[in-house]
């Protein structure tokens, strides 16, 4: 019998996956990653929580870019890692995501996020606030 190995999904490739969607406004890629009935983006700061459609309509209505990924973890069932804002007329801000997945890996389930300032008008950058 041949069984067929699913590779999961990395930070890395979620994460891009949105910051293209939200640059291109082209959602497809995007939405192909997302669990359909249990998707939820949580933010912590906010203390809010969003569904799929939520999610996307503020994809596809943000001006935020985002960039500079960094993996912290890849595992099962779990990645997680950073990445940069860059938000019009404001200082660049890090999120750090903790994205869960769906069980054969290939598609995301949850993605929460917290956000802090990287204060740069310091002698050393340093993070405002983060978890």
């Amino acid at each position: 019998m041949f069984t067929r190995h699913v590779m999961s999904i990395t930070f890395n490739e979620a994460a891009s996956t949105w910051g293209l969607a939200m640059e291109t406004k082209n959602l497809t890629s995007l939405e192909m990653i997302m669990c359909d009935e249990t998707f939820s983006w949580n933010s912590i700061n906010g203390a809010s929580s969003s569904s799929k459609e939520e999610t996307l309509n503020w994809v596809r209505n943000t001006d935020f870019k985002i960039g500079n990924y960094k993996t912290l973890y890849n595992g099962n069932g779990v990645i997680c890692g950073t990445h940069s804002v860059f938000e019009p007329g404001k200082d660049e801000t890090i999120v750090m995501c903790v994205i869960e997945l769906s069980e054969d890996g290939t598609k995301v389930g949850k993605w929460s996020i917290t956000r802090a300032n990287i204060y740069q008008n310091t002698s050393q950058a340093h993070l405002g606030f983060f978890l």
